[in-house]
């Protein structure tokens, strides 16, 4: 849980004394939330969102971003609770393509660096020839 999750569960908290549950069931006084995907499912559809945002997608975009931050793949796997290793190399893949496409956007950098040396070098050889 990072810092920020953990005050604003704090805050909550605070602002609500007398919940037992940090996600009690607004249904069921007394209990908490059976379902934490029809808690979302319910939000996203109030906000106009239904379709737009699903919790696989935020937990993928937390694992790839962590990958692409620099989170040691073992201890991802441990934050994700995949038992397998090879279930958290998924996302080391895709951090895979970020690397092929930086390599791509370098090589294509240096062409363009290159023919801009070239002009000039033919530039500087027509004021030496005019020169003479």
């Amino acid at each position: 849980m990072s810092q920020e999750v953990f005050e604003l569960l704090k805050a909550r908290r605070q602002s609500h004394p007398d919940d037992y549950w940090v996600f009690p069931s607004p249904r069921k006084p007394g209990t908490h939330l059976g379902s934490v995907r029809k808690a979302h499912d319910n939000v996203c559809e109030k906000l106009g969102l239904r379709g737009a945002i699903d919790l696989y997608n935020l937990r993928h975009t937390f694992a790839t971003g962590s990958i692409l931050s620099g989170t040691d793949v073992t201890i991802l796997q441990k934050i994700l609770g995949h038992s397998e290793i090879g279930m958290t190399m998924r996302y080391v893949k895709i951090a895979e393509h970020y690397k092929v496409e930086a390599v791509e956007k370098l090589e294509k950098y240096r062409a363009v660096q290159m023919q801009e040396a070239v002009v000039k070098m033919q530039q500087e050889e027509e004021k030496l020839g005019m020169l003479q």
